[in-house]
């Protein structure tokens, strides 16, 4: 293995390495190639690389794992590194991540383009009884059904984990939302109720200009017959049981 003199070394580079030392067919996966796909809440490490299992592998440049089953539609190459694609990715993380966190990054990979039907096709292919991570998946694509929308941000996911333990229905998330014009997107809706949930993020007040745009957006959704119910992450964090309650009285007050 080379590098040009010069060249600045990269977290890129340290993989790929990796991924070339575990020999052939070997490909990144698990954290290091959450951090290749860039999804969120995972940051680069030591390289992670698996390899079918034949015959004798090591990896000296990283943590290296075996597998009895690693079809060619599993592997994908992003940034020059041969990498498990993002719904293989998905089932290896459920096997060492928590499940919360798992189903964050199913959410976060259906946002980066996974289909529903190729998580599926990987669930189907790899679960079994005793496999590390089956039951998480299988339950994952259980409940992402057609028309699943997942949500834009971790505050989002937040909200609706606190919505689901108080008891609460689905919202209706994303809905496009307004009177005689379009006022915007919102993150979750209560139409029957005339309710409107949206969230704001640890520095969404620092901006100055965006909480005007806001309050004018706001006032728009007011003007057309909505009533809009703002959550902080304060308050999701701190007392999601409270964010239930509270919602949960927006909905019994309904004229």
């Amino acid at each position: 293995m080379f590098r040009l003199p010069g060249t600045v070394p990269t977290v890129q580079q340290h993989l790929l390495a990796a991924v070339i030392d575990a020999g052939s067919g070997a490909v990144a996966t698990r954290r290091s190639a959450a951090a290749l796909w860039g999804l969120p809440g995972f940051r680069w490490g030591e390289p992670e690389v698996l390899v079918k299992r034949a015959g004798d592998h090591e990896c000296r440049l990283g943590r290296l794992s075996e597998t009895s089953l690693l079809p060619a539609h599993h592997v994908t190459v992003r940034d020059a590194i041969p990498v498990v694609t993002l719904a293989r990715l998905c089932f290896e993380l459920a096997a060492t991540e928590h499940p919360k966190r798992t189903d964050r990054a199913i959410d976060n990979a259906l946002l980066l383009g996974m289909s529903i039907d190729s998580l599926a096709e990987v669930v189907g292919t790899l679960a079994k009884r005793g496999r590390p991570g089956s039951a998480v998946m299988r339950r994952g694509v259980a409940k992402r059904g057609e028309g699943y929308v997942p949500p834009a941000s971790e505050l989002e996911a937040l909200g609706l984990e606190a919505l689901r333990a108080g008891g609460l229905p689905e919202p209706v998330r994303q809905l496009d939302a307004g009177g005689e014009t379009w006022a915007g997107r919102v993150d979750y809706a209560y139409p029957a109720a005339r309710l409107l949930i949206e969230f704001d993020g640890r520095r969404h007040w620092q901006a100055l200009l965006e909480a005007q745009a806001d309050r004018r957006r706001d006032a728009e959704l007011v003007a057309a017959g909505w009533r809009v119910l703002r959550i902080t992450w304060e308050m999701l964090t701190q007392d999601p049981a409270g964010v239930a309650r509270l919602v949960a009285r927006a909905l019994a007050n309904v004229a």
